[in-house]
């Protein structure tokens, strides 16, 4: 428990109910307090960001093995969780139009999940497994809700052909449910979607202990955009036993949101009408093709380094479109809309570098940083907003995180954690009229922690997060809700072992 009514809790029991049978059951609860509202204007003035939330779960877990190298899990879990929200802009369809929010919602969740792996011997093997999610999201004071059922099935097979290879295949089937019970604001229709796929990937041993080269492909068929294939290619070198290089390429692409393809968002009402953004049924995927390449060099058994370079490419990237002329909508008035089309393209780029580092039996430390830049270009489409220029400062150029680890003493340990993120220009949820620009400076933040383990079964920990400030700033809000600061928080924690 901590300060501003910080609360966790949590229990969990295992035992051996038999031979080669296990099992495990849990429960936790969690209460965390709302951030800080950063502009208290758009409200009654209250400095509350109105996103506390609490939430409680229940779970099992029971495993086995049996004499024909057969092994079987069963799991599952139950969540409520309560949640507060202050949506902002609340558009109303008669003045002053523009308005605020403070609502709740309740989200239930359960699912249920059972695996079986068999070895059948000289290298292969087969895993099915099959999976169960429910979800409901339904909200208090506005009428909106939606539901989710999702069914999992998946088949892996892995075997070892010669010296060389060892191919592993694989094929899924999803179903899933979404129903909606729409407002103004937020409209969907419901969805029955099915998922189909299948991959293959074969390791191949080019040079005994020195050399593999992995290729593989994945096959999609989904409801939004049809096939869709994803191949990649790695190659690992190890010339020394204490050095590897490696290099890949990869395609990937990001199907289309409920949103994109088939809902509305209410952006503004106005006397006659209203603001939207609207998806598009011919909305396609994102596409990526990803390069890397990186080298590890172990040192010693206390050091070391990790150096890491990618290059991205984009297709297809949604930007916004402003429609040539407004729609009459019966009961409504004139719609001037906005939808998602596949317009833009560009590329990033960057590194990534790590040291890890044992000074000593009792002193550890963690270095890494990262680099990336982001190129965009949209096309000439009539209408188009300026969407790159929004994707382009949205991610940090820097980033560096130092922790370090120090032994007290046998029983005592100190924890510190280091970190800077560079600045980003998110979107201003709050500034309808302006450029409705949220920049956020480059701020550096410190955690610490201290263990203290008086007897093997018992530890007591005092830990402090965002230590430099009573509060920062670190992401925006795209659209109904509000920016808020993370506040500093302080607390304690008990985990007691038996």
């Amino acid at each position: 428990m901590g300060n501003e009514g910080m609360f966790t809790s949590a229990a969990r029991y295992g035992a051996k109910l038999g031979e080669d049978t296990f099992g495990r059951v849990s429960i936790a609860f969690d209460s965390y307090p709302s951030n800080t509202l950063l502009n208290p204007d758009i409200t009654t003035g209250s400095k509350d960001g109105n996103d506390s939330s609490r939430t409680g779960q229940a779970g099992f877990r029971f495993e086995g093995k049996n004499s024909s190298h057969g092994e079987w899990t069963l799991q599952g879990d139950l969540l409520r969780n309560k949640e507060e929200n202050l949506v902002f802009p609340y558009w109303l369809d008669h003045p002053p139009y523009l308005s605020s929010l403070y609502d709740s919602a309740t989200i239930t969740r359960g699912n249920l999940l059972a695996r079986w792996h068999q070895e059948l011997g000289k290298g292969r093997a087969l895993t099915v497994q099959s999976y169960l999610d429910l979800s409901n999201y339904e909200a208090e004071k506005t009428p909106f809700e939606q539901e989710f059922k999702t069914l999992d099935l998946d088949l892996q097979y892995e075997t070892l052909v010669g010296d060389q290879h060892n191919f592993v295949l694989g094929a899924g089937f999803r179903q899933t449910e979404i129903d909606f019970t729409s407002i103004d604001l937020l409209e969907f229709s419901d969805r029955d979607d099915s998922l189909y796929s299948a991959f293959i990937q074969d390791e191949i041993n080019l040079v005994p202990n020195t050399l593999w080269l992995t290729l593989g492909s994945k096959y999609e068929h989904n409801d939004y955009t049809g096939s869709e294939w994803q191949p990649s290619g790695k190659l690992l070198w190890k010339p020394r036993p204490h050095h590897s290089l490696w290099a890949s390429v990869a395609r990937a692409v990001r199907t289309p949101t409920v949103l994109e393809q088939s809902g509305r968002v209410t952006m503004g009402t106005f006397p006659g009408g209203r603001a939207s953004l609207q998806g598009t049924s011919g909305f396609d995927s994102e596409k990526l093709v990803a390069y890397e390449a990186g080298y590890r060099w172990q040192v010693n058994p206390t050091l070391s380094c990790d150096l890491a370079f990618f290059y991205n490419n984009y297709d297809d990237l949604y930007v916004l479109v402003l429609a040539p002329q407004p729609v009459f909508e019966p009961g409504s008035g004139w719609n001037y809309y906005a939808q998602f089309r596949n317009g833009m393209d560009g590329s990033s780029y960057g590194l990534e570098a790590a040291l890890d580092w044992k000074a000593a039996y009792w002193l550890a430390f963690h270095l890494s940083y990262s680099w990336l830049q982001l190129n965009l270009s949209q096309a000439d489409l009539p209408g188009a907003l300026d969407t790159d220029l929004y994707f382009e400062n949205l991610s940090p150029a820097h980033q560096l995180s130092l922790r370090s680890s120090i032994s007290l003493s046998r029983s005592l340990e100190l924890n510190l954690w280091l970190r800077y993120t560079d600045q980003i220009i998110s979107r201003d949820s709050t500034d309808l009229i302006g450029a409705a620009e949220l920049e956020i400076d480059g701020h550096t933040t410190f955690n610490a922690n201290i263990i203290w383990t008086p007897t093997p079964n018992l530890e007591l920990m005092l830990s402090g997060q965002n230590l430099f400030d009573s509060s920062t700033l670190e992401y925006g809000m795209e659209y109904l809700g509000a920016p808020t600061e993370i506040d500093r928080s302080i607390y304690g924690k008990v985990t007691w072992r038996f």
